[in-house]
């Protein structure tokens, strides 16, 4: 009964707080199962901060073994998952790797990519969207694609499309492409994660881009004390690196580059958080080198933890890397997270975030990823901790304009605008 009332009091706030009467639909794939789920949190973090600012938010996103197919949040937002595959053990396109890589080569997997976009398109003209209605699809393919179609349906449905990266890099064949400029010329708004993002997609659809990063939590990234920061090149220079364990993050050029260092004497220590597909590799990697006392693979970390380990270490090291399939880092949250935590990163220049970085002075930028820049990078920090210190207090001040708080109210402009420029 405590809970029943708790709830209604939320409800009842958030109806005095929103000043719209209108209807947020957010639809992604990337959206978590269930609580401690490893799957990325900047759609649920943006979507619950927009929360108190419609009168209702729904999410659509896709089922997957275990997940419950609806459910209220804490927030009051109501995520709906579509079940679009039997047995449920099967639905296996999205969550644990990139949609487009399972696509690739597998028939089946490519008949579950229809069906799921043909039930959220089927859900959408059920619902019969009107001028309260703004959909907010957090890719081009398929949930942009649907939407738009859907809008072109229902006219004064409102469109408001968000390119994370990874679907404007990736999925080029000609039709998939000429879908993508399709989304991006005929959405009211399209909103892009970083200047990275923006250039590619004008490379498809010249058209007004509103930038907008997925922004990190400022109440619980904040800065280190200073007496936390190496100040001695006898002290253990204490590295971090944070994602999911799969190729693309270029983890295992980050170990070897570590292995190489302590080979030659440096006195160093690794910590990697995430879990993933490559785990087992890396892990026998370390074992291999003999080096498992220094270099520790975390496993998959809380939210909640995170900010600790960043403050506690001397430099986050980034590897990620453009793949063939085209696949790159839009813009890398990590990277801001460890900034707003004081210390200073290493960034390959291919990852949008590397735009607010100005090497050597709040970080380093490395123009490929390879164990050769990496070590550079790394032997740099080791033999210059006061420079170190410094870099660190300048990276806290130049990732201020992208924490969450920011971000939220920048998605709250475009979303609620009322004109639909894409119609024309």
């Amino acid at each position: 009964m405590d809970k029943k009332l708790n709830f209604n009091d939320k409800k009842q706030k958030r109806k005095q707080l929103s000043h719209s009467k209108k209807t947020l639909i957010v639809l992604t794939s990337t959206y978590p199962r269930w609580k401690f789920d490893s799957v990325p949190r900047f759609v649920s973090d943006i979507t619950d901060g927009l929360s108190y600012s419609f009168a209702k938010v729904e999410v659509i996103a896709p089922h997957h073994k275990g997940s419950k197919k609806k459910e209220v949040l804490a927030s009051g937002v109501i995520v709906q998952r579509i079940r679009y595959f039997l047995p449920e053990s099967k639905q296996d396109l999205f969550y644990d790797q990139s949609a487009s890589a399972k696509i690739g080569g597998s028939p089946i997997r490519l008949v579950k990519a229809f069906l799921y976009s043909g039930l959220v398109f089927l859900k959408l003209l059920l619902r019969r969207p009107n001028k309260n209605t703004v959909l907010n699809p957090r890719w081009l393919i398929p949930h942009g694609f649907v939407s738009v179609i859907v809008a072109r349906i229902f006219s004064d449905v409102r469109v408001v499309t968000s390119v994370h990266g990874a679907d404007i890099y990736m999925f080029n064949s000609q039709m998939l492409k000429l879908i993508k400029k399709f989304v991006l010329k005929y959405s009211d708004a399209v909103i892009v994660n970083s200047t990275h993002t923006k250039i590619a997609c004008e490379k498809l659809q010249k058209r007004h881009y509103d930038i907008i990063s997925s922004g990190f939590d400022a109440k619980i990234y904040k800065p280190k004390n200073y007496q936390l920061y190496r100040k001695s090149p006898e002290s253990t220079l204490k590295l971090i690196s944070v994602g999911r364990l799969s190729e693309e993050k270029g983890f295992i050029f980050i170990i070897k580059a570590v292995i190489s260092l302590l080979n030659d004497g440096y006195n160093i220590s690794l910590k990697i958080a995430g879990e993933g597909p490559e785990k087992q590799t890396l892990k026998k990697v370390i074992e291999d080198s003999g080096f498992f006392d220094r270099i520790e693979l975390l496993g998959w970390v809380d939210k909640k933890d995170l900010p600790s380990i960043y403050r506690n270490a001397d430099l986050f090291v980034g590897g990620s890397m453009v793949m063939k399939s085209g696949w790159q880092e839009a813009f890398g949250n990590v990277y801001a997270e460890s900034m707003a935590c004081g210390t200073p990163v290493i960034v390959p220049e291919s990852a949008g975030v590397s735009s607010i970085i100005v090497h050597m002075q709040n970080g380093f930028k490395i123009k490929s990823v390879s164990q050769e820049e990496l070590i550079r990078s790394i032997k740099f920090a080791y033999n210059n901790p006061l420079e170190l210190v410094g870099m660190g207090l300048r990276c806290y001040e130049a990732v201020q304009p992208y924490s969450l708080e920011i971000t939220i109210k920048k998605y709250l402009q475009v979303l609620t605008k009322d004109n639909q420029c894409g119609r024309n």
